[in-house]
């Protein structure tokens, strides 16, 4: 009887942004491919950012520092909101 076994065990590790392939038979072969970053923004999260700009930096970072101030300058003005928003969510 053949058994279904995994040969490959894939780790993503999100700390030093690689992907670890680690061969379980064989030679025991470690591969570790890195990823590039990018800073782009999603179709999503650039509408958000120019409809509901705290709800855009909400989704990207959460309930911190960053919502407050956006949510702040959105309350004083929907332009800096949107500005901020746009900074905040392009680091």
């Amino acid at each position: 009887m053949l058994e279904n076994k995994k040969i490959f065990d894939f780790i993503i590790c999100t700390n030093i942004n690689a992907i670890s392939v680690n061969q379980r038979k064989g030679l025991g072969l470690n591969l570790c491919v890195t990823k590039k970053q990018t800073n782009n923004m999603s179709i999503l999260t650039i509408i958000l950012c120019i409809l509901i700009p705290p709800l855009a930096v909400f989704l990207k970072h959460g309930l911190g520092t960053e919502f407050l101030i956006s949510l702040l300058l959105t309350l004083v003005g929907w332009v800096p909101g949107v500005i901020y928003a746009f900074y905040v969510n392009s680091k």
